[in-house]
This record gives structure tokens, sequence and C-alpha cells, in this order.
């Protein structure tokens, strides 16, 4: 059964969200995601502009930024794997214990509705299940270019500055522009 957001923005191909997870949780690095030199010019800008975004996070959230974390994960919705584990790794996730809040950051070069693909139906709902329901679970695309006209799943709303995170409610998704200086 599928939903109007498939109609109005449809996922990524190939896009598998975590459905109903039956385990998951967080591992090392798996043999098949070893850094291999990229080819591709777009994937070299978005992997350089990656690296400034983590720079850039752990300099100003370093008490609580994990970066990069592999997620490791069995769901019913994938059976044809048979018990072998699915893998996926958010961008970033900035963990407040204190506040109780945990932020799920993907970094994209331009804005895109993969963000939110990714977010909201792959990573949210695997760290949720990881930490449990005593903690607050944002999300956020950061992005170097915005374009108005880019379809999206739903509303979101702008961050002029990271800090502005936890004053927002929980369920919206946030965008926040940031170039890549200062």
């Amino acid at each position: 059964m599928r939903s109007n957001l498939h109609k109005l923005c449809p996922p990524p191909r190939r896009f598998r969200p975590a459905g109903n997870i039956i385990e998951a949780e967080f591992a090392s690095c798996p043999p098949f995601a070893k850094p291999k030199k990229t080819k591709n010019k777009a994937r070299a800008d978005g992997l350089r502009y990656e690296r400034k975004v983590h720079d850039h996070l752990a300099d100003r959230f370093e008490d609580t930024c994990v970066l990069g974390p592999w997620i490791k994960f069995l769901s019913k919705n994938n059976p044809k794997r048979r018990g072998k584990p699915l893998y996926c790794q958010p961008d970033a996730l900035l963990v407040d214990l204190k506040r109780g809040e945990i932020t799920v950051v993907e970094i994209k070069l331009k804005h895109t509705s993969v963000a939110w693909w990714q977010v909201k139906q792959l990573y949210t709902p695997l760290v949720s299940f990881i930490f449990g329901e005593g903690f607050t679970y944002r999300a956020i695309e950061i992005t170097k270019w915005f374009d108005a006209d880019t379809k999206f799943p739903e509303r979101f709303e702008f961050l002029d500055n990271l800090s502005q995170i936890p004053s927002r409610p929980a369920s919206t998704f946030h965008v926040h522009i940031w170039n890549g200086r200062g």
C-alpha cells in the first residue's frame, strides 16, 4: 500500500525504509564500505562538503556529536535477506543526554527529498529503536545549496543557527543552509 507521499515525492530508487525492525545496534564499519577513490566530480564535491560539515559539527558540538555511525539491523520488511543484516550510516547524530534529545543529521550538497526519506524513514526509526522512548528525536538536513522548487514530502522549517534545534517541536523537519565557512 502506497501513501500520497509516494505520488507527491517518491523515494529514491532502491530505497529501503527501516520498516518493522526486529533488532538494531551500532556496528563497526562493514568490510564492503571501505573508502574508494571517487571518479565522479559531483560525488567528490559532496564528500568534501560533508567533511567540512563534520569538522564544523565536531567543533561546535564536541561532547555530543557522533560522526557517521554505522547501524546494523534486521527488518521484517526485507525477507529476501534471510537473517542477513542490513547496514546504514547516518551522517551524524547529536546526542544530548542531559536534555534527552537526539538529532539525526543528514548532509547534502544540494537540498533534496532524499534527505527526508533517509532521516525520517530509515535513520530515525533505527536510532529510536536503539535508544528507546525516553528521548526526543529531531531531524535536520544541512545543505549548501537550496532550491525552493525542490519537491519535499512535508513542510519544514529553516534554521538560521544550529543552536535553534532544541527550541523547535520534535516532529518538525529542519533545513539548515551552511555555505562551508564560519
